[in-house]
């Protein structure tokens, strides 16, 4: 299950590596709509 506040707090550390693609584990939980959400307002792909 996701977790709102610790997602934005891993979100915050990929953006301050300047990271622009994140990749989702292929077995794992889809994110939900609110993280595609935060991820194209800090400009980080998935």
């Amino acid at each position: 299950m996701w977790n709102f506040e610790r997602a934005t707090r891993l979100l915050d550390l990929a953006e301050r590596a300047q990271m622009k693609l994140l990749r989702v584990w292929g077995e794992g939980e889809l994110p939900p709509d609110w993280c595609y959400d935060e991820c194209d307002r800090r400009a980080l792909l998935i």
